[in-house]
């Protein structure tokens, strides 16, 4: 499954290069700032007190990669990945597939993401969505739910 991927992306970008000098190219985007440890710990916070879970686009190599060199995969309950799924978000079945696997209703819901159309799709089935820009920002959003960070 990833050479496929590497094959549908070479051929996109007609890159002349082979899988094994592809990997290290494509996966050396990732590093932690300051935001990112930020939601990290935060993320790592709330899971005392809810359920923590993660739905990404993220594709295979890339989540492969993150896995085997961070530790963000390891606060979250539930991680949904949608390589995984079949599905990419905005479909709405995704978001309804998660909500499903996790038993819950779209008004239990906090969600964020730093793409506006995605969380249209979600906003769209009763989800309480907020876009991601900062950590202050973040704070409000999730205040705004009654949800109180220290």
């Amino acid at each position: 499954m990833p050479e496929e991927f590497f094959l549908r992306i070479k051929d996109m970008l007609k890159l002349s290069i082979s899988y094994e000098r592809f990997i290290p190219i494509w996966n050396e985007v990732f590093f932690l700032s300051s935001k990112n440890r930020f939601v990290y710990s935060l993320a790592n916070r709330l899971r005392n007190s809810y359920k923590i879970a993660m739905l990404s686009n993220i594709n295979i190599l890339h989540y492969e990669y993150l896995r085997g060199r961070f530790p963000v995969f390891d606060i979250f309950d539930e991680v949904f990945i949608s390589c995984k799924m079949g599905l990419i978000k905005p479909d709405p079945r995704i978001y309804k597939q998660v909500l499903q696997a996790l038993g819950v209703s779209p008004e239990e819901v906090f969600y964020t993401d730093d793409r506006e159309e995605l969380v249209k799709s979600a906003k769209a089935l009763k989800i309480n969505s907020f876009i991601f820009g900062d950590v202050k920002k973040l704070k409000n959003d999730l205040l705004s739910l009654g949800i109180i960070v220290n």
